[in-house]
């Protein structure tokens, strides 16, 4: 059985395509590093906080452990990690405005405009273009012979 192949995609449409899935794939993992981070601190802070709230807490000794998880759901909500990630559209303007995502657009805002003015950085997109662009050749080119064979 065989199976169909989309038509491919035109060259620099498949190239945005790839970035675009570097720069989800990129951000994910960032948005997860920021999260384990927030795994390794809150334990320990909210331990923190029973022990001041029990030593130092008064008519009201849960007030800095429920402070500690008011934050934590905060940080939830600015971290967004699950949400849509943002792209750039033809237009220039990214969709998706949670906390870190609006802070990950300034910085891709800053990539964008410097690859736009440097050459440089012009011709290392387009070497990595041309290196991908031969990878996914090998991998179908694969894939059809594989396909041949069955």
């Amino acid at each position: 059985m065989s199976e169909s192949i989309a038509p491919a995609a035109a060259p620099e449409e498949q190239h945005e395509r790839r970035w675009a899935l570097i720069r989800d794939v990129l951000v994910f993992q960032g948005k997860m590093l920021l999260e384990a981070l927030r795994d390794v601190l809150l334990p320990a802070a909210t331990l923190i906080a029973g022990a001041l709230g029990m030593f130092l807490g008064g008519e009201r000794p849960e007030r800095y452990f429920h402070e500690v998880l008011r934050l934590g759901a905060r940080f939830d909500v600015w971290l967004n990690l699950f949400g849509p990630i943002g792209h750039l559209g033809r237009a220039g303007v990214l969709t998706a405005d949670a906390g870190v995502d609006r802070t990950l657009r300034y910085l891709e805002n800053l990539l964008v405009e410097q690859h736009q003015k440097g050459q440089v950085t012009r011709q290392a997109k387009q070497a990595i273009d041309r290196w991908l662009d031969q990878v996914e050749g090998a991998v179908r080119s694969t894939r059809r012979d594989g396909d041949k064979e069955a």
